[in-house]
């Protein structure tokens, strides 16, 4: 794609440019796990740590790659887009270690050093499993942080929700991955296999586990979904509408689920 090409960018391709459709899936991830493991998000005073982390994460790579759109953008939109991403690194850090206390440290420390990782592999398979670890963690560590009152930041991966949790994610980068390599259909048989045994695994859970295993029951519906609507649609489809999708999932979880 040349300079002229990444210039044009359509409108309903802005949000995904900006990062913002990472923000809003994640945000609605982290409710909805809240809802499914009934434990409580808003007075955790974790939703601004997961809005400027999940940003962050998405953005910092895109301005410092050579092939990303944004290096295609006037160099004001640039500037700015490092001014808000610089300050957004403050404000976290402020919150970190003023208003939150150490305890949010242990989760956070997990997070970065796997998104630090997923830069040294070369395997894109290993860089999906250390992206879909740090999301589940970031997505996860508030609610056990704040709400559970536990401080051990190894306590997260004794929870076979937050492997759920990344197991999903993990499906949804390979996703991703393979539609923008344009590989074929064996991901779409498998995500649909793993879908009929998390449903009949649903059915007969105890009533207590089934909220947060329907979150993994829309996630994966959602990939299957995604598989379907960007087949022959190109890239730009899939990043228009992949993050937005998962979103939407997780918002479902809560219209159906939420007590």
């Amino acid at each position: 794609m040349n300079s002229e090409e990444r210039r044009a960018l359509p409108w309903w391709q802005i949000p995904h440019a900006l990062g913002l459709d990472v923000a809003f899936a994640v945000c609605m991830w982290a409710r909805a796990c809240a809802e499914g493991v009934q434990a409580s998000l808003a007075g955790s005073g974790g939703w601004p740590l997961l809005v400027g982390g999940a940003w962050l994460s998405v953005m910092v790579p895109r301005l410092m790659s050579k092939t990303s759109r944004c290096r295609a953008w006037p160099l004001v939109c640039r500037i700015l887009l490092w001014v808000v991403a610089l300050g957004a690194e403050l404000w976290l850090l402020w919150l970190l270690l003023y208003e939150m206390g150490a305890g949010m440290l242990a989760f956070v420390s997990y997070a970065v050093a796997l998104l630090c990782w997923s830069l040294c592999f070369r395997w894109c398979w290993m860089k999906s499993a250390c992206w879909s670890w740090a999301l589940a963690i970031m997505c996860y560590g508030p609610i056990v942080n704040y709400a559970m009152s536990f401080y051990n930041g190894a306590i997260l991966f004794q929870y076979l929700s937050i492997w759920g949790m990344a197991g999903v994610f993990f499906l949804f980068f390979l996703h991703r991955q393979d539609t923008h390599r344009g590989r074929g259909r064996w991901l779409t048989w498998t995500c649909t296999l793993i879908l009929l045994n998390v449903s009949c695994c649903w059915c007969v859970v105890p009533a207590e586990e089934k909220s947060i295993l329907g979150l993994f029951v829309l996630g994966v519906m959602s990939i299957v979904l995604l598989r379907w609507l960007v087949r022959g649609r190109g890239v730009d489809a899939c990043d228009a509408l992949d993050w937005p999708v998962m979103g939407l999932a997780a918002v479902a979880h809560l219209c159906f689920f939420a007590v």
